[in-house]
């Protein structure tokens, strides 16, 4: 799997700060693996599949679905995230308390590492697998 995530096209750019001087982006697939980081601090979670959507920070909270992952703080300016993780679960793990433990971990995560809010999070556990 690590050769194939080390393709060597990086994906849409997201930028995170533009100044006069010049402006800050990462690449989707750098976000990607940093949520896939974040899901390896949960046990019993084997990360599959990442995709990011980026909506302009000017697209309406309406226009969502819903906030997953947010604590009710306000959310600083930027591109509005939308994260879809599938991933595997151990048998005999609760999946609710996993996914939101999950969501959590990323809703943290992403802030921490590039200084953007991560939006929604969406996990969907799509295979159990033998420990």
């Amino acid at each position: 799997m690590d050769v194939a995530r080390a393709e060597v096209r990086r994906g849409s750019r997201i930028l995170l700060r533009a100044a006069d001087n010049g402006a800050t982006e990462i690449s989707e697939q750098a976000l990607s693996s940093l949520v896939r980081f974040a899901a390896a601090a949960i046990p019993g979670v084997h990360s599959r599949r990442c995709r990011i959507e980026i909506r302009p920070a000017s697209a309406g909270l309406a226009s969502e679905d819903h906030q997953s992952g947010t604590t009710g703080t306000a959310t600083p300016a930027g591109p509005r995230l939308i994260v879809n993780l599938r991933v595997a679960a151990a048998p005999g793990i609760d999946i609710p308390v996993m996914a939101e433990a999950l969501r959590q971990e990323i809703s943290n995560a992403i802030p921490a590492g590039v200084g953007i809010a991560a939006g929604t999070v969406n996990i969907t556990v799509e295979d159990l697998y033998d420990v």
